[in-house]
């Protein structure tokens, strides 16, 4: 798996799968908006599936979720998928309060939505 560390965040690509991982909160700054490029990068290169690992952001407002959930929009709408996995307590009730992890896909571990989006894209390539 390539993997590309940035300021904010690493990007590990494997096929058609990445793992986006953000390493500080995502609060609107400028680790918010590298996540946000990386996403959107990631969605116009035709990534199948994209895995959010939450597992180093202890929390977010309303600027990261809205830069998690412009990735879910975009990949979502050429039938693409965003998994979000390792989502810390805090976070898990940051989405569960905003009901917004009755939308996204949610993983516990890395392990599990890669696992998940390996089988998400051998539906897509037809393996």
């Amino acid at each position: 798996m390539e993997e590309n560390r940035w300021r904010f965040a690493t990007v590990r690509r494997q096929g058609a799968i990445a793992v986006l991982r953000p390493h500080t909160r995502l609060l609107g700054d400028d680790a918010t908006e590298e996540f946000r490029d990386h996403a959107r990068t990631l969605n116009e290169e035709g990534v199948a599936c994209l895995v959010v690992n939450l597992v180093d952001v202890d929390w977010m407002n309303s600027a990261g979720l809205g830069a998690v959930l412009d990735a879910h929009q975009r990949f979502t709408k050429r039938g693409a998928h965003v998994h979000i996995a390792s989502a810390g307590p805090r976070i898990m009730d940051l989405l569960r309060v905003t009901r917004l992890a009755q939308v996204l896909d949610l993983y516990p571990t890395e392990d599990a939505a890669l696992a998940d989006a390996q089988e998400h894209v051998g539906q897509r390539t037809g393996t």
